[in-house]
């Protein structure tokens, strides 16, 4: 009997810190992120473990069922193999559950890495958009600013090389235009 207690404590414990690993991507203040500083290198390590854990453990349960003493030595230390085995499955099971619980979140975080960056291209895409429609509305204003002014530079000289009538009011058009819509420019 005490062999059992001490094999459900095991089981107890390996099956507490299967579930808990899984949270420690959520919890940035984790004691390996005071002591170590660097949480994201033992984030992805301890992802690797439900899977790792759960490959050791099907091997201790193939080793357990299938093989005895005569098949290798070690075996012979194990007073009831049926027993190891049958904790190692459960085990198992709580590494498969912590498995689902890491890959779960890993996928989560990666849908959500993919929404961020369509939404990050969606959004620099409208400022390019925007940029280019602020560079084609100056340009349009510089192209009306430089027909008033040849405008007004053509109606000047006319009316500097010829004084008449026609010419001076012209130019006094074009003053007008200037005087109306030279605070747009």
């Amino acid at each position: 009997m005490p062999n059992r207690s001490k094999v459900a404590r095991r089981l107890a414990i390996a099956a507490w810190l299967m579930v808990n690993i899984k949270n420690l991507g959520q919890y940035p203040q984790t004691i390996m992120d005071w002591c170590m500083g660097n949480s994201q290198i033992w984030i992805n390590f301890l992802a690797l473990l439900p899977s790792t854990v759960l490959t050791v453990l099907l091997i201790a349960i193939a080793f357990l069922r299938f093989y005895d003493e005569t098949d290798f030595e070690f075996l012979g230390l194990i007073t009831q193999p049926r027993v190891w085995s049958n904790g190692c499955t459960v085990a198992a099971l709580l590494a498969t559950l912590a498995n689902f619980g890491v890959e779960w979140n890993r996928r989560n975080r990666e849908t959500n890495r993919l929404a961020e960056e369509a939404q990050r291209r969606a959004t620099e895409e409208q400022r390019r958009d925007e940029a280019e429609k602020r560079r084609d509305e100056a340009r349009e204003r510089q192209a009306a600013r430089t027909r008033i002014e040849t405008r007004c530079r053509l109606a000047e000289i006319r009316y500097q090389l010829d004084p008449s009538e026609t010419h001076r009011q012209d130019f006094v058009n074009v003053l007008a235009v200037l005087e109306e819509y030279g605070e747009m420019f």
